[in-house]
């Protein structure tokens, strides 16, 4: 299997071999893959940010690096949208490869798909710690990857076979009135969370309503709401969900999101 660059476009995180980002580099290794963590190595992990030209920087070079067969970003916090004024689209339109994130980086990746017509892949590779990296085969083979899909209000085959877009609701809302903010007509908009309480979900849910989205997606695909699921409040986050969608329909992707284990989605 090929060489994977892991990057970190998003808050900084702690390089191999300690941590978590060691245990998925050995795993990784143990699977086969050439993972190359060592931009990590050279970013660094003290103090709460570092340089975006540098974070750009990461990403750039994996994808003018004809040696590298997939980028693969371990970040997530706050941060990974500085970086988009530095990203290379030319370069990275011009080399297509798999590039994997979850969480913060839901804007790089779409921003990706908006800039170069090319697709991403949101998914947290630390979940192959747990399920294996049957994504990261997928998408070397060009496959486009969903979620296990569940819920009355949609076909799952229909959904599908639409274009996802989205991710997590907070930092997809980052791109909002962006050049990088992605078309979304006759797609399917992805909703997950983290820390997102109720009232918050209802924030973002007004922000797309405010943006014209629920007149231009033909679906939406509620992922893991994990505050709000685990407080026993996904009900009535489903009904707010569908109290914005009107008549578009609503499906549950309920295996992905930020739990350990979670399941992909290809977007774009």
């Amino acid at each position: 299997m090929g060489r994977l660059s892991l990057v970190s476009c998003s808050d900084p995180v702690q390089p191999p071999p300690a941590g978590r980002l060691g245990e998925l580099v050995s795993a990784l290794a143990a699977a086969g893959y050439d993972p190359d963590a060592e931009a990590i190595r050279e970013l660094g992990a003290d103090g709460w940010r570092r340089d975006p030209r540098r974070r750009a920087g990461m990403l750039n070079r994996a994808f003018a690096d004809p040696g590298v067969e997939a980028v693969v970003d371990v970040s997530g916090g706050d941060l990974a949208n500085e970086v988009l004024s530095y990203l290379d689209w030319g370069t990275i339109a011009a080399n297509p490869k798999p590039v994997v994130g979850y969480s913060d980086l839901t804007c790089v990746l779409n921003a990706i798909v908006a800039r170069t017509g090319r697709t991403a892949v949101l998914w947290n590779a630390m979940a192959g710690l747990h399920r294996g990296f049957g994504v990261l085969d997928a998408a070397l083979a060009g496959e486009t990857i969903r979620p296990a899909l569940a819920g009355a209000d949609g076909d799952a085959d229909a959904f599908e076979a639409l274009p996802w877009l989205g991710g997590n609701l907070r930092c997809f809302l980052k791109l909002a009135g962006t050049r990088y903010w992605p078309d979304l007509a006759g797609g399917v908009l992805l909703v997950e969370s983290l820390g997102a309480s109720l009232k918050a979900l209802a924030a973002g849910l007004a922000h797309h309503a405010h943006l014209g989205t629920f007149g231009k997606v033909a679906g939406i695909a509620v992922g893991q709401l994990t505050a709000v699921d685990e407080a026993g409040q996904r009900e009535a986050a489903l009904a707010l969900v569908g109290e914005y969608a009107g008549r578009i329909p609503v499906i549950e992707a309920p295996g992905l999101g930020h739990s350990a284990d979670s399941q992909a989605a290809t977007l774009g």
